[in-house]
């Protein structure tokens, strides 16, 4: 039998009793509640590139779920933030030259291309997102997450049981896709959408993550993760307004190129038997330097995220 099947509670025997004992009909009810009450506040995108766990090592029970709704602030390093915070200069400047474009140089095009990375990827905005996570056997868990634009699936095998072993210690392996409202996210962000415009945006990930955990009774848990995440970046914009002018290569604007990010989070949670209030603390480093105009562009640096997320369990 796979480690963490036998003999797994939360902490507690009684709880577990109480839980699969529950008529089969009363936990799909107790779901969809759950689901309305938590996915209200969820639908809202800010930064999609922070890495966050909100689990445990341990795999769950078939038909024992787990839902979290939280929210994330994402803190990123100098070269992201000079980036984002050097926007409303660069406009000022682009907007204000000549009408023939003769004031917009080839740096300024490729600085305008490097904001607009930097907002779509990293942009310092709460970040709300929904997961559902159940078991499904054989020491495996499945779960299912949405972080505004971004969709994830992921699996996760429990390779050591805290029984025998201490700790909880789970491999986890997730895909993501991300839908494309660049454009209303790039003119809600920034003044310089008068002068270059979001025609495409495409990402997906792969992350990699692995997770020790240990349940001190059914009230308190806490966690620890190492993470390797890939990320394949597609941008395709184009210059608007007096910066069309100016005669730089369209094509040459485009940005195609992968992203990484390695490093950790740390977490708790604590509550008892249905709820339980989850606290996370995520450090990565963001391999990110995107060749633009025959450039290479720095906007790698490192990525603090701090989380906090109600759980509500069944």
């Amino acid at each position: 039998m796979p480690p963490g099947t036998a003999g797994r509670d939360r902490g507690g025997g009684m709880w577990d009793a109480h839980y699969m004992n529950r008529p089969l009909a009363a936990r799909p009810r107790a779901l969809s509640w759950a689901l309305t009450v938590l996915l209200l506040p969820v639908l809202v995108g800010g930064c999609t590139s922070a890495i966050t766990q909100l689990q445990r090592g341990r795999v769950l029970k078939p038909l024992e779920f787990e839902i979290n709704a939280g929210m994330s602030l994402p803190l990123s390093g100098k070269a992201i933030q000079a980036a984002i915070e050097a926007e409303e200069e660069l406009a000022k400047q682009v907007q204000s030259s000549p009408a023939d474009g003769s004031g917009v140089t080839e740096d300024d095009a490729r600085q305008l291309t490097k904001v607009a990375a930097a907002v779509l990827l990293f942009m310092p905005a709460p970040t709300q997102e929904l997961s559902l996570r159940t078991g499904v056997g054989l020491g495996f868990d499945v779960g299912l997450r949405l972080s505004g634009p971004r969709a994830q699936l992921d699996a996760k095998y429990q390779v050591l049981a805290a029984e025998s072993h201490g700790v909880d210690l789970g491999v986890s392996l997730a895909f993501a896709r991300h839908s494309s409202p660049a454009e209303s996210l790039w003119k809600g962000a920034t003044d310089a959408a008068e002068s270059l415009k979001i025609l495409d945006y495409a990402r997906s990930d792969v992350t990699l993550s692995v997770i020790a955990s240990r349940d001190v009774g059914p009230w308190f848990s806490i966690w620890a993760a190492l993470a390797y995440s890939r990320s394949d970046v597609t941008i395709d914009s184009q210059l608007i307004g007096v910066a069309a002018e100016a005669g730089v290569d369209a094509s040459a604007l485009a940005v195609s190129e992968a992203m990484q990010q390695v490093g950790g989070q740390f977490g708790f949670r604590i509550g008892y038997r249905y709820v339980y209030l989850m606290v996370e603390f995520s450090v990565m480093h963001v391999d990110f330097e995107p060749m633009i105009l025959g450039e290479k562009t720095d906007l790698s640096g490192l990525m603090f995220t701090p989380t906090f997320a109600l759980q509500v369990t069944f």
